[in-house]
């Protein structure tokens, strides 16, 4: 009901009396973040069906590239190894020293090696490059979460 009513606020505007805007997809993705890990499985299938868009943006929101950092170094791994290496030397040429560090040391020393050589000859790069890199390397993670080959974030599941 919540995620209905944030919905319905971005549809309508959203305006509360005050001027401030409410609403929207990332609270919708915050909302859904909080949630169960069934809970999004269950709504984002009948969210897609109502309006695609709005879903996709959802979607976007709930899941950032930095959110690859709270996969275990396993899982890690087997996204890594299904990711091209031209994405990936892209992907990292963006992120921060110690994000680079955790990604390269999920790898073997010489695959990290080729990606740190690759990410030199390089150069300067567009952000929109960079972008466009990390968002397919998410769009990859997914696709693996969704085929149960890795689990993606904390694992918030109950296991019995």
């Amino acid at each position: 009901e919540t995620l209905k009513a944030v919905l319905a606020n971005r549809r309508g505007g959203g305006s509360s009396a005050n001027g401030l805007t409410l609403g929207g997809t990332r609270e919708a993705a915050k909302i859904l973040q909080g949630a169960r890990k069934a809970t999004e499985q269950r709504v984002m299938p009948k969210l897609f069906k109502i309006d695609k868009d709005v879903a996709k943006a959802i979607e976007e929101a709930m899941f950032v590239f930095d959110n690859l950092l709270d996969m275990d170094d396993k899982n890690l791994g087997t996204l890594i190894r299904n990711v091209d290496g031209d994405i990936l030397s892209r992907a990292l040429k963006g992120v921060d020293e110690n994000a680079r560090g955790r990604f390269l040391g999920c790898m073997s020393a010489r695959a990290a090696d080729g990606i740190r050589d690759e990410m030199e000859a390089r150069g300067p790069m567009k952000l929109a490059e960079v972008l466009e890199a990390q968002k397919a390397m998410i769009a990859i993670a997914r696709n693996l979460a969704k085929d149960g080959t890795i689990v993606m974030g904390a694992g918030d599941d109950d296991y019995v």
